[in-house]
Parts: structure tokens; sequence; C-alpha cells
């Protein structure tokens, strides 16, 4: 069995091309010109359909290659859950060590190309990849509405229209039907020409790192030599700058007027708790004490189209009104002394809906924060404000005879009669 397996291997090395599907696509490319407006839409969702299908043929061989051995046997077990499993985990060095064995994307290249570490090859290589993987991953659930009963249609309106009034469209759009994560319908909205540019793109790219790879297999497998892979991939496509999220709605944009629409966007206000290292952002339609705090975004490659703004946004600015209540100083004042801290992540709640969810990032800038109060004055603040279940708001200008009362009382007090008789005496203000 296992002298046919490998006899199987050589044939599937050697007769496997990646040239079939590319110039299947491309003879199809020849009659775009002549196709007719009313069925621009298939065509292009036809060759988009395609070109994910031959991204997935290389994921598939790709998958199968991570063990150099039983080819055969190891790609007829792929799945297509696979290959995205394999895409997305080539974001990630430790799942790139758990799940496949390598120390992280740069050795799991050298191994499968068999490349000395420094050969200059293993960039242009990365990147390419990079580039195919976030593609598929993007645009797998357009892929599925297409693949499985074409749930896509076209959009005759030349804007779309949410809160802050209508977004202009500037090219033609078409729709689809996705299916969220718990399987309700949503609705999207994208560019077409833009859909067909990137799909030619990322052919073009699916053609060289095939070709490269099944060259290297045979390469490693026959001993002759490899020439390096020049073919640079730049990682940028057209048709996905940014997307929005309006309940069960997503629009992509490629329009470069709207990308202020869209590029910071802000959200008033918020408090902060903490609670099993998770700072939480909630949100209130008004500025208070409690909630003293105005949010940031800058969007994110997006590695899906599902209308989910965690995929979409980043927290890239914390700005402080003045007033606010000591919890919330204190809070503040946490988070930023836990900013390298890789165990605390943040959670921001918005009208209930979840804005995002996932690790401190460390560019996070604090705006509006020039005003403080000593670690041990917040200390015994907050013990107060514990103790009274009151709102205290943080009294920037105490004297020093004031600081040295509240300091020296606030630790023999438990009562919250002896704690609102200290903040009368000192006279910090409550509410």
């Amino acid at each position: 069995m296992e002298q046919y397996l490998n006899a199987l291997d050589d044939y599937i090395n050697f007769e496997h091309s990646p040239d079939l599907q590319f110039n299947y696509i491309l003879n199809k490319l020849e009659i775009f010109n002549n196709i007719d407006d009313e069925l621009k839409l298939y065509f292009v969702t036809d060759i988009f359909r395609d070109v994910m299908q031959y991204v997935e043929e290389f994921g598939s061989y790709f998958l199968a290659y991570i063990k150099k051995e039983n080819i055969s046997s190891n790609i007829v077990k792929n799945q297509p859950k696979n290959v995205e499993d394999l895409f997305n985990n080539l974001r990630y060095d430790e799942k790139i060590n758990s799940e496949y064995g390598f120390l992280n994307f740069n050795d799991l290249i050298i191994n499968i190309f068999n490349l000395d570490k420094d050969n200059e090859s293993i960039q242009n290589l990365a990147s390419c990849i990079n580039s195919l993987s976030y593609f598929f991953c993007y645009h797998l659930d357009l892929y599925n509405s297409i693949k499985h009963g074409f749930r896509v249609f076209d959009y005759g309106l030349d804007y779309f229209e949410d809160d802050r009034g209508k977004i202009h469209l500037n090219c033609k759009y078409f729709c689809s039907i996705g299916k969220k994560k718990e399987g309700n319908p949503y609705f999207l909205l994208y560019p077409l020409d833009a859909l067909y540019e990137d799909s030619i793109k990322v052919l073009n790219d699916t053609k060289e790192i095939f070709s490269f790879l099944k060259k290297a297999i045979n390469s490693y497998k026959f001993r002759f030599p490899l020439s390096n892979f020049d073919y640079v991939s730049d990682y940028s496509f057209s048709g996905y700058h940014f997307k929005i999220t309006k309940g069960n709605t997503v629009i992509v944009l490629n329009n470069i007027d709207n990308m202020n629409i869209v590029e910071n966007p802000e959200f008033k206000y918020f408090n902060i708790s903490f609670k099993n290292n998770i700072f939480i952002f909630t949100s209130n339609e008004n500025c208070s004490l409690l909630y003293p705090f105005s949010l940031k975004f800058i969007a994110n490659n997006n590695f899906n189209l599902k209308p989910d703004f965690n995929h979409n946004y980043t927290i890239s600015e914390i700005c402080t009104n003045e007033d606010m209540d000591v919890s919330q100083l204190y809070y503040l004042k946490k988070l930023k002394n836990s900013m390298h801290d890789s165990k605390v992540k943040i959670k921001v709640l918005y009208n209930d809906d979840m804005l995002y969810s996932g690790n401190l990032k460390r560019n996070i800038n604090f705006q509006n924060n020039g005003f403080d109060c000593e670690d041990n004055i917040l200390e015994a603040l907050i013990k107060l404000n514990k103790i009274t279940t009151k709102i205290i708001p943080v009294p920037y200008d105490l004297s020093e005879n004031q600081k040295e009362q509240l300091l020296e009382e606030s630790k023999k007090i438990n009562l919250q009669k002896d704690a609102f008789s200290l903040l009368d005496n000192v006279g910090i203000e409550y509410i």
C-alpha cells in the first residue's frame, strides 16, 4: 500500500497543473467586454466564484504539502473548512505552532518551500500567501451566497441611507443575502467592478504562488535547483477600504470621498468598570460624572463581511471630560497601567450592542488627561466611594491640610456614617 501511495503522490506532483484552472478562467475573461450590462452581474460573480475555488484548490494542496508525505491521502481528507481554518490560522504564530508544528509563519514557509533562512524569497512568499488568505476569508460569506443558491441581485440605487443621511455610491453596486454566525440573514452591498478587479489580481497571485509551490515540492523530492520567487503581491485591494454596518445591513465602500464617514467614528458617552481582567465600557446618551469618556475608532483590515463591529474597528483614542467620579479616574489610571498586560482585555458596549471585544492595543491615545490625582489620595477616595455608595467628583484642588486629614482618618473608617462625616469635615463634595 505504501508503495502505491508513493507512486500516487509522484503522479500528483507531476501531473497536477495549476495552469488548467487559470487558463480556463482566462478563456472566460476574453468575452468580458462583449457582455451585456444585464448579464454583467452574473458574469463577474461567476469569475469571482471560479477564482475563490482556485484559491481553495491552492489552500488544499498547500495544507497537504505541509507534511510533505502521503500527499494523496492528505488531499482527499481536506474539506473546505480545513482550508478556511488554515488561512485564518496563518495570521497567528501560536496557531501555526499548535496546529502545524512550526515556530511561526516564516518557519512554515522555509520548510514547505525548502528554503534557507536568509532566502530573499521568504517575504515575497509570505506577502502573496497573506494576500490570498485575506481575500478568501474576507469574501467567504459572499462566495457561499453565490455558490449555494445564487443569493445575489442588482442594486438599482446610486445611494445608501443610514443614520448620517445618504451615502452616494460612485459606481455600480450589487446586493447579496449573507448568513450571520447565528444563522440569521443579513443584507450586503458590494461594488461590482471592485470585485472583478480584485478577483483578477488574486487569480494572478494564485497562479504564481501555486506554480512555485509545485516547483518547490518537486525540487525537494527530485533534487533539482529551485529559482527565487520574484513575484511581488502588494496585498492591496480596491473593493474593501471600509465597511459600514447598520443593523443587519453591511455596505462596502471603495469611494475615497466617503472615507471620512467611517475613518474615525466617535461614540459618546461611556463609563468604565473592571471585572475578571476585563475593562468594560458601557454607553449612555448623556455625559455625566459616571459617563465622562468618548471613544474614537480607526478602521481595521476586516477579515470578514459579516455585520460584526469587532472585525472592523480598533479603539484609537479615549477622550475624557475633566469632571468625573473618582471611580472613573481610578479605572482610567488602571487602564493606562495595564496597556502592556497581555492578559487584560477590553469590551465596548454601545446601546447594548458589542462594538469591540479583544485585547488592549498599545497604541491607544489618551486625550485631555492632564488632570490627575495622587494615587494615595485616589485610593482613600475610592474607599469612601464604596462605603457611601455616593458619587464623589474628583477634587483636584485639595490643600495639603485636607489631603493629610483625608489620608490619616480614612484608614480608620469602616462605617457609612463615619465616611460621610469625614467627607463633610474635609470639605469634599458628594452626590
